[in-house]
């Protein structure tokens, strides 16, 4: 019995020994790597001291008269190497681990087309200002390029099917970027902080949008979201400059109410028999303007305005429009054409240009509206009001004076005091063609000095 148990623990230590020469660690070149001498193979790992700025990693190493191929770069291989600025990867490499070559001083690598997969981080924070990503490789890990800020462009191929949260996060300086149709989702704040981004197509393969997608991404103007099916998470277009959306979703997808910033100015382009569900949809009818796909839209006609009773009015010929409008105080003072003195009235400068969905904005309409004195005793007609207001409108040689009362004369000058012609009013308005750039309207016993 004795003698069973000193053979048993003699093997046990014999399966321990053979256990622990497995893997032997080695250093070749000032590089580091891990051998794996049963399943033959290397990893190169940790060389953040390494003092050179190029490196070039070799296919195998030779150890104990074998070679073995390197096929991994482990986590941290060169984390923080601040001196690195180009390595040279042999095509035995097929996987790169988490934080790779994060914070260190890469500026250009060549990926072979080996490599299957790119870990966590795995070119966080480096100075890379192009990488073509080979066609092998089927993801990109979470925050693999984040704040990769001298980053300009970067080659998607079509076999990668995710792009992982933060991956291109504070990529500031990336100008464009192309989503393969392979793509099926991309990940929380994917693409947050890339400043200059200002366009982005998202293929019909997507299915999801993450969480802050494209926010911060302040200089976004145009987006075109190929998918009919998508979900789009909270504050994904938050803080972007937003001026042409494009989705071919015929169902508007849920998105909260930071989803977008200040887009009452901005083009929403949808399927044609969508354009009234968009409209009524939480966030997406906050849109200025919603446009079918695939037709070039009119105009909206240009709006009339006109001023009755106190109120201003705005017509246009195209059903359903909208007005959007300003009106500003004017900085001058207009007054009475007498000989020895100005009676002052009110002028408001007032613009205004209608909207409709499935049109484009129309036009700018402008008018000045005179708050004057009705005071018409003289011309046969009684004042009903104090005050009232006369919109005047400038086309070309033509000025329109409205809001008169019919058969109510108006008499011009011009600047220097000579008359120039008269008129009566006819359904409340008149006009007078001339090419002077300032004339004088007297109604009642009030002038108005009109500038065209």
């Amino acid at each position: 019995m004795k003698q069973r148990l000193i053979l048993l623990f003699t093997a046990l230590i014999l399966c321990i020994g053979a256990q622990a020469q497995t893997k032997v660690t080695i250093v070749s070149n000032r590089l580091t790597y891990d051998i794996y001498i049963d399943e033959n193979y290397a990893v190169l790992v940790e060389n953040y001291d390494n003092p050179h700025s190029d490196i070039v990693i070799p296919a195998s190493i030779y150890w104990n008269g074998k070679r073995y191929p390197v096929t991994k770069l482990a986590d941290n291989c060169f984390y923080k190497c601040e001196t690195l600025k180009s390595v040279t990867i042999p095509s035995s490499v097929t996987s790169f681990g988490e934080r790779c070559f994060a914070y260190s001083g890469l500026t250009s690598v060549t990926i072979p087309s080996s490599v299957t997969s790119l870990g966590y981080g795995c070119f966080a924070g480096t100075g890379l200002t192009s990488v073509t990503i080979p066609s092998s490789v089927t993801s990109l890990g979470d925050e693999c390029f984040w704040h990769c800020s001298s980053l300009k462009s970067v080659t998607i191929p079509s076999s990668v099917t995710s792009l992982g949260d933060e991956c291109f996060c504070n990529c500031w300086s990336l100008k464009s970027v192309t989503i393969p149709s392979s793509v099926t989702s991309l990940g929380h704040m994917c693409f947050y902080g890339c400043g200059i981004l200002t366009s982005v197509t998202i293929p019909s393969s997507v299915t999801s949008l993450g969480k802050g997608c494209f926010m911060n991404c302040n200089n976004l103007q145009s987006v075109n979201i190929q998918s009919r099916f998508i979900k789009i998470d909270e504050n994904c277009f938050t803080k972007t400059k937003i001026d042409n959306f494009t989705i071919m979703a015929t169902t508007p997808p849920s998105i909260n109410a930071k989803c977008f910033d200040n887009i009452n100015k901005s083009k929403l382009i949808v399927p044609k028999r969508s354009i009234k569900s968009y409209r009524a949809a939480s966030g997406w009818g906050e849109f200025g303007y919603i446009l079918p796909v695939g037709e070039e839209p009119q105009e909206c006609e240009i709006p009339h305005i006109s001023y009755a009773n106190g109120k201003l009015h705005f017509d246009s010929l195209t059903p359903n429009a909208e007005y959007r409008y300003t009106i500003d105080t004017a900085d001058d003072c207009i007054g009475a054409f007498t000989k020895n003195h100005i009676l002052l009235v009110g002028r408001y400068d007032i613009s205004c240009y209608a909207i409709s969905d499935g049109y484009l904005p129309s036009k700018t309409a402008t008018i000045k509206l005179y708050l004057i004195n009705a005071n018409l005793k003289w011309d046969g007609i009684n004042p009903s009001t104090q005050m009232r207001g006369v919109v005047v409108s400038t086309e070309n040689s033509t000025v329109t004076l409205s809001g008169l009362q019919d058969n109510e004369r108006v008499i011009f000058y011009n600047k220097n005091g000579m008359k120039i012609g008269e008129a009566r009013a006819i359904n409340g308005e008149t006009f007078i063609s001339t090419q002077a750039d300032v004339i004088f309207a007297r109604i009642g016993n009030q002038s108005l000095m009109i500038k065209k």
